[in-house]
């Protein structure tokens, strides 16, 4: 180049994988038999399976976007675990183990235009017998994805609630319809 040309350009690369653990879970997710520890490092997700000499890889694979969320539920009438992902950029999916490889079971866009993500952070609960999610991602809303098997798109009913700074969530077990339970600040 010559002087004053200012055509460079600048390439950056990560050179490591992430190793810092963001989000782990655990449950029956390769087998019905195996017990897994499903670890979230960023945009990473490690499969492990517990075995009488420890942890044993599985399966490792990157995501598109931070994970926000990393949750593990079960269908009515399956015998394994499903992974519910969110990412730092609204978008949601369920992931399946089969045959050594993860399928994409349901996907789905939770952005909302009208509303800016909470500067509190996300929260996500599923109630305990896996029939719907509820995620707040915006300050006086939660977002209400019914969770059935036979759906390829996730979509979510948006509810305002009063509570404008939750600071936990969780539903409530032995209750006849889901029942949500919120922790938060006035």
């Amino acid at each position: 180049m010559k002087g004053g040309d200012s055509g460079a350009c600048a390439y950056v690369v990560t050179a490591h994988k992430s190793t810092a653990v963001t989000h782990t879970v655990v449950g029956n997710f390769t087998s019905p038999t195996d017990l897994n520890l499903i670890v979230g490092k960023h945009t990473r997700i490690e499969v492990n399976k517990s075995s009488d000499i420890g942890l044993e890889p599985v399966r490792e694979f990157n995501l598109y976007g931070k994970i926000q969320v990393l949750l593990l539920f079960r269908y009515k009438n399956e015998t394994k675990d499903c992974l519910f992902v969110l990412t730092d950029r609204c978008y949601a999916c369920i992931l399946e183990y089969n045959d050594g490889k993860i399928i994409t079971r349901a996907y789905g866009d939770m952005k909302d235009k009208n509303f800016q993500t909470s500067s509190l952070g996300v929260h996500a609960a599923i109630d305990p017998e896996s029939r719907i999610v509820a995620l707040r991602l915006f300050d006086g809303i939660i977002k209400i994805i019914n969770l059935n098997s036979s759906n390829k798109q996730l979509t979510a009913t948006t509810q305002r609630i009063d509570e404008i700074e939750v600071l936990d969530m969780q539903f409530l077990y032995v209750v006849s319809k889901p029942t949500l339970a919120l922790l938060y600040q006035d």
